[in-house]
């Protein structure tokens, strides 16, 4: 308050002050003493006056009073103000909080319609990635038609080229056909005297005479007779190839009509195949696929096929299958005589009719025991083995079989979706599908637990499959297929089954596993009542990233007797290291195999069932696998009995040159230089009764190996300069060069070529005057001989820098005996080839020059485009040394030897007769291959590329 309002208290103050102390004087006073009942007019009337005489004037009343009535309208007026403040604190207030939950409710709006533009957005999304999942599908769907519609015609193209070959074969086979006709009469007529003619002319020709016997009235002289049986047997021979191309071109144009009836079929879904009828015993497997009659035609008979009686002629059956037209669009082709031979074993090898080894590979389709086929689906179909996948299998892929596993219970009773007189008509299908394609098939029995081969199921399952595919040469029989252990004695655990087979198929192929686990070989092979292996039987074992085989067991094993992987598997888990190596395994020992599995994991494709053929990681490896060489069957007669037999069989040996990067013989023939090192020349000194050839494992036995099963066609002599010059020590220089002119002879009379290697003195880095003196000797000596080489200077160091001069003083000094001699300089064992080749002063490359290189596991050939391959591609080059540890090779070798072969680069590998060794014992002729002897073997088989000619006008 203000001073004017605190001067207007002053009065009001006074007065209740004044009040309130006459009430508490009354009070004591009253407490003190009983108050009289009227008190004293002066004590009343003192205190009234003091208190008028206080009180204050009117005007100064009506001052205070107005003064207090202002202060009341101040207080009013502050109160008024204070209200209204808080009205309008109250008020802004009110409005802070309104403008608050506005703007909250706007921030929540906007968060909605935000949180809607992101599900818009989210849902837009969605919507793209569902249309670019559906693009994708559609254009993988397109992307695949168009890859089969590829294969088709890939496929019609080379059915047409192989068609168009037929047809020229048979066309050159006709042209010589009546040119044997024309020379085998001309050889009659000549061979005929006109003597021997005239009882012929002179014969009755009368009604009663029988045309069939005509009787010559003198003999044919012996000689006449042979001469004549010759000529028909030439005319039988002709006619014979005449018919087999013929019923091979019909074969192959019945086959490409069904794939092209099939692949129609598949594609309209409009003909689905029908199951063949129930049969009693035995229906036709190798069969047209019927188209399946649409409802409107049901009520049409089904077309039946017919199966005459097969013979058994030469080794072979011909088949001969007719079939009424079905009521659809599919024309089944015009019926033709189709020959497939039988296949049977001899020694470690699968053989064909014509005698050469079959190297059985494919792929293993599960499903038999649980397929369900679908609205229009074969049982083929629903295992993924239709036309487009056939094609795959064996066109692309290359593969010759196909295995198909089962159980016991799917045969005899069904697979629970379809009977057993359904399924095995559906299998009638299948195996005539996959014969049809060209490949063989594997019914293979997966044991059941606690099943035996002796079991009475299996023995009835095979009784039934015997008697229905009895005829059929493309089906083989696995009787047992199991990873598991098999207890007792083989021999008699298979004896039953075996026996059932046979009664029914006595030709059958049979496939057994090769001992207890399943893995191991070591208990075959099985034997007869009289003691004698059983025959055309196969060994399997089963293989996978787990259980891998013993590569010496099997190598000696499959040496002997014939070996099959029906059971080979591999997750790609190592990027198929391991199975890689499985596969040259395989390879080296000729062994066949099935890779699993073409439907189901591990998968060799992504979607067989789809049509996607994608190879997986492990089918990469089956691929290549695939394509490995397959080794050549070499019988007892192939490898000459003794040089005499050699030298009239063998290749006469002839002058070797260069051009460009090849080694040609005198007939412009590219010739590829595989061999051995036989080592010793320095150090042998016979015994008693031994000949220098005898004591160097050159002997007529050796030698016949060699170039006969082998397949080598040269020997690496090597030697120093010392020997030639002075002898060894305990045999004379005279001696040991007479020695050395008798296993040169031996060695050419064998057919194959001798490389006299002179290797450097130890520590010596340049040739001397020795090395000069003893190419002089040696030259000279062997200048009339076509079938010797010269290495100048073998050496495993690195060469002085003065080498090529040296070098070329050394080509000198032979060629001045020996103007046309081939001879090969060493590189050094550093990989710079610079320098090389060796130069005319014209800037041309000295002809007849190679070049050596040393390869080992620490001295790699290095990759394709590096500086060996790149030099190898321009200029002749040999691994004169290529060596490895003969019990535990490098993996690396086996891609050696085909880095070799693809760059055409020679080898003579060490050693024949020393560590590391090729062969066990060649001193005492056991041949028996070493783990290395068997990658540089497989090398020698290895195909030659052939130099390409110019094109000429």
């Amino acid at each position: 308050m203000n001073k004017r309002g605190q001067t207007s208290e002053d009065p009001r103050q006074s007065t209740t002050t004044l009040r309130r102390r006459e009430f508490q004087e009354s009070r004591r006073a009253e407490r003190a003493e009983p108050a009289p009942a009227k008190p004293a007019r002066a004590d009343i009337e003192e205190p009234a006056r003091k208190l008028r005489e206080q009180r204050p004037q009117p005007a100064r009343w009506t001052l205070l009073r107005e003064e207090a009535r202002a202060a009341d309208q101040a207080a009013e007026t502050l109160l008024s103000q204070a209200t209204e403040g808080r009205t309008a604190q109250l008020k802004v207030e009110a409005n802070v909080a309104q403008r608050e939950r506005a703007a909250q409710r706007i921030s929540e709006e906007q968060a909605i319609h935000a949180a809607a533009l992101l599900q818009r957005e989210i849902d837009q999304e969605h919507l793209r990635a569902a249309g670019e999942s559906e693009k994708q599908r559609i254009e993988r769907q397109q992307e695949a038609e168009a890859r089969r519609q590829r294969e088709e015609e890939l496929h019609v193209a080379i059915l047409r080229k192989k068609a168009q070959r037929q047809h020229a074969t048979a066309t050159r086979l006709d042209e010589e056909a009546l040119i044997l006709r024309h020379k085998a009469e001309q050889r009659a007529k000549e061979t005929l005297r006109p003597t021997e003619m005239e009882p012929v002319l002179r014969e009755p020709q009368t009604p009663e005479a029988k045309p069939a016997r005509v009787e010559l009235e003198s003999p044919v002289p012996e000689e006449k007779r042979s001469a004549r049986s010759e000529v028909e047997r030439q005319q039988r021979s002709t006619e014979r190839e005449i018919a087999e191309a013929a019923a091979a071109m019909r074969r192959d144009e019945r086959r490409e009509l069904k794939r092209q009836a099939a692949v129609q079929a598949q594609l309209e879904n409009e003909v689905p195949v029908e199951r063949a009828a129930p049969v009693a015993r035995r229906q036709p497997i190798a069969a047209e696929r019927q188209p399946k009659p649409r409802d409107e035609e049901r009520q049409k008979p089904a077309m039946r096929l017919s199966v005459s009686p097969r013979a058994i002629s030469g080794g072979s059956t011909t088949r001969s299958i007719s079939a009424a037209p079905a009521a659809s669009a599919v024309v089944a082709p015009t019926p033709s005589a189709d020959t497939t031979p039988f296949v049977n074993t001899s020694g470690n090898f699968i053989i064909d009719q014509n005698g050469d080894a079959l190297t059985l590979r494919g792929v293993t389709v599960l499903g038999l025991d649980s397929v369900a086929p679908q609205g229009g689906q074969t049982v083929a179909d629903a295992l993924s083995l239709n036309a487009s996948n056939l094609a795959t299998i064996t066109d692309q892929w290359g593969a010759n079989l196909v295995r198909l596993t089962f159980g016991t219970a799917t045969i005899l009773n069904g697979n629970g979706n379809l009977g057993s007189s359904d399924l095995l008509a559906g299998l009638d299908l299948t195996i005539a599908a996959i014969t049809d394609a060209g490949a063989y098939v594997l019914l293979a029995l997966e044991a059941a637990a606690g099943a035996g081969p002796a079991d009475a199921d299996t023995v009835q399952v095979w009784q039934s499959l015997a008697a229905r595919y009895q005829d059929e040469p493309r089906v083989f029989y696995e009787v047992f297929a199991s990873s598991g252990s098999i207890g007792g004695d083989l021999t008699a655990a298979f004896a039953t089954v075996i026996a059932t087979i046979r009664q029914l198929d006595p030709s059958s192929l049979i496939f057994v596993p090769g001992s207890a686990n399943g893995l191991d070989v070591t208990g075959v092979p099985l034997r007869d009542a009289g003691g004698d292996p059983v025959t055309n039987l196969v060994y399997t074992i089963s293989v996978s990233l787990q259980n891998a085989p013993d590569p010496d067991v099997l190598s000696a094993v499959s040496a002997v007797h014939p070996v099959f992987a029906s059971m080979w598997s591999d997750d790609g888990s190592d990027l198929g290291r391991q199975a890689s190596r499985i596969a040259d395994l395989f390879e080296r020992c000729a062994i066949g195999w099935a890779a699993g599995n073409w439907n189901s994991d591990p998968r060799l494709v992504m979607d067989a069932g789809g049509g996607d053929f994608t190879p997986t990681i492990w089918g990469n490896v089956v691929l290549r696998a695939i394509k490995l060489t397959t080794p050549p069957l070499l019988e007892p007669a192939d490898a000459p009995a003794s040089l005499a037999v050699a030298q009239a069989e063998g290749p006469t040996l002839s002058r070797l040159s260069t051009s460009g990067n090849f080694i040609l013989d005198e007939s412009g023939q590219t010739i590829v230089l595989r061999g051995i090192t036989v080592v010793g020349l320095d150090t042998a000194a016979p015994a008693s009764g031994q000949t220098r050839a005898d004591a160097l494992s050159i002997d007529e036995d050796n030698l016949a190996l060699m170039t006969g099963i082998w397949g080598l066609n040269l020997v690496r002599l090597p030697f120093q300069a010392q020997t030639v010059l002075a002898g060894n020590g305990a045999v004379p220089a005279g001696k040991i060069l007479a020695g050395l002119d008798s296993a040169v002879t031996l060695i050419s009379e064998a057919g194959a070529y001798v490389l006299l290697a002179l290797e450097a003195a130890p520590g010596a880095t340049l040739p001397d005057a020795s090395t000069q003196q003893a190419w002089q000797t040696l030259a000279k000596r062997y200048k009339d001989e076509s079938g010797i080489l010269y290495e100048i200077y073998a050496s495993t160091e690195a060469l002085a820098p003065g080498w090529i001069q040296a070098a070329l003083s050394l080509i000198g000094t032979i060629r001045s005996q020996n103007s046309a001699a081939m001879i090969f300089v060493s590189t050094g064992n550093s990989g710079d080839f610079t320098g090389f080749p060796l130069l005319l002063p014209t800037g041309d490359p000295i002809f007849n020059l190679g070049y050596t290189v040393n390869i080992s596991p620490q001295n790699s050939p290095g990759p394709d485009d590096g500086p060996l391959a790149s030099f190898a591609d321009s200029s002749p080059v040999f691994a004169s040394t290529w060596s490895d540890d003969a019990t535990n090779p490098s993996r690396v070798s086996p891609y050696v030897g085909d880095f070799f072969a693809r760059h055409s680069i020679g080898f003579a590998a060490a050693n024949w007769n020393a560590d590391p060794r090729l062969v066990a014992d060649a001193v005492n002729h056991d041949f028996t291959s070493t783990s290395w002897g068997l990658i540089a073997g497989r090398a020698a088989t290895l195909p030659v590329r052939q130099m390409l000619e110019r094109f000429r006008k």
